[in-house]
């Protein structure tokens, strides 16, 4: 019942069957694997419930069980790290949550394979941290191999291949290459048009980043252009105005049509 209310988002109910689930299987098993499991999932569904707090307490609880039952170096501890890794990440804590996901990326390595997606999957949540940190480098050389995996597992033209991309896009951008990020950014547009399709949320927030890179290359009708068609797409897709990115898009295109018009009057 618990996996059903899950698969509704009924967290509450899920919580309390998961919880029900835990209490007979500890009383009839001891620390098994399979309590370890329902430590993890009540985790989880505490993660969606925003109690970080219980979170914690049920991740190391199942990370214990699964050191104890499978082994310090096992997959199961790898996934709760990382999990432990998305909490302290949440907090804001970075330091931290970069040490769980360095070291369920080190495991992920041992046990799947360097060309793993569980590995590219750890690769990106490093990124993250970095990123959050301005060590611009160190996230782009966790994207470029974190690419690699990706074309290597899935093609070239696969959508999780356009979404790695776009997270290189929004580095290069960072760090000033803007010849860099609009290259990463078209490649991704490209994909995503292919997979998302060509009106989806995925491309107008390419679209919307792309219209950035134009602005700073002061191309301003080349980002008007862009924003424009982001803002159809996001209307089109049913958002308000008082969405984030539609709401920064409205500004930017009001930004770069008044330049633009005082550029034509100089004229």
């Amino acid at each position: 019942m618990g996996n059903i209310y899950e698969g509704r988002r009924d967290y509450e109910k899920a919580l309390s069957c998961y919880n029900e689930c835990l209490r007979v299987r500890q009383m009839h098993l001891g620390n098994c694997e399979s309590v370890g499991d329902m430590f993890l999932k009540i985790g989880n569904i505490d993660q969606m419930l925003e109690d970080n707090e219980s979170a914690l307490e049920n991740f190391s609880s199942a990370l214990g069980i699964y050191k104890s039952v499978l082994g310090e170096e096992s997959p199961g501890v790898a996934k709760v790290l990382n999990s432990l890794g998305v909490i302290y990440d949440a907090q804001n804590d970075l330091r931290t949550a970069l040490k769980y996901y360095k070291e369920a990326h080190r495991l992920r390595k041992s046990n799947f394979g360097e060309d793993s997606m569980k590995v590219a999957g750890s690769l990106d949540s490093i990124a993250g941290i970095y990123q959050k940190q301005s060590q611009n480098d160190k996230a782009l050389k966790c994207l470029k191999e974190a690419l690699r995996i990706r074309t290597l597992k899935l093609g070239k033209e696969h959508v999780e291949v356009g979404t790695t991309l776009f997270g290189m896009g929004i580095v290069f951008s960072e760090m000033g290459d803007l010849d860099k990020a609009e290259e990463c950014y078209n490649a991704s547009l490209r994909i995503r048009k292919k997979g998302h399709g060509e009106s989806s949320i995925e491309v107008a927030q390419t679209l919307h980043n792309l219209g950035s890179v134009h602005a700073m290359k002061e191309e301003y009708s080349e980002a008007l252009q862009c924003w424009r068609n982001s803002l159809g797409m996001c209307r089109e897709a049913g958002l308000a105005d008082d969405h984030r990115m539609v709401a920064t898009t409205l500004k930017n295109i009001e930004i770069a049509a008044n330049y633009l018009e005082e550029q034509e009057q100089h004229f």
